[in-house]
């Protein structure tokens, strides 16, 4: 079973120029995965914004985002970044379904999901950090 979203989530937004990248990522994926699949999920019901449109709270690639898993009760600071660079611990990569569900997300938003296990798993954003930069993904092929 992979992990499925609730009927219930806020409304998503999501760079046009990261949609691309992300789809392609998924579309390339040898497997599939419960954050594949969520990620996969949230491109389908999101709302495409150009990058100069984007609220300065949406998290998307590059964000520092400050969240509180609500079921464990526990509070961390990630940077939201492509699989490729998820080498540290800080570094949560967007194909996990907790980077799934952060991504399009503003400050105060919840989300909700239901992970492979069948447990309700639900985060709340508490702060956004815009990237300091744009990550430019380079394009394989």
């Amino acid at each position: 079973m992979f992990a499925e979203s609730t009927s219930d989530n806020p409304d998503v937004v999501v760079l046009d120029d990261e949609y691309i990248d992300l789809s392609d990522i998924i579309c390339g994926a040898q497997s599939s995965t419960a954050g594949l699949a969520l990620l996969w999920r949230e491109l389908g019901r999101a709302t495409l914004a150009p990058r100069t449109k984007a609220p300065a709270d949406l998290v998307r690639m590059g964000s520092r985002v400050h969240y509180t898993d609500l079921d464990r009760r526990e509070s961390r600071l990630v940077h939201l970044v492509y699989p490729e660079d998820a080498a540290a611990p800080a570094f949560l990569s967007v194909t996990s379904s907790i980077g799934a569900a952060l991504l399009g997300l503003r400050a105060g938003d919840r989300f909700s999901w239901v992970d492979p296990a069948g447990a309700v798993r639900t985060v709340r954003i508490d702060k956004v950090e815009p990237p300091l930069w744009p990550r430019i993904r380079k394009r394989r092929g």
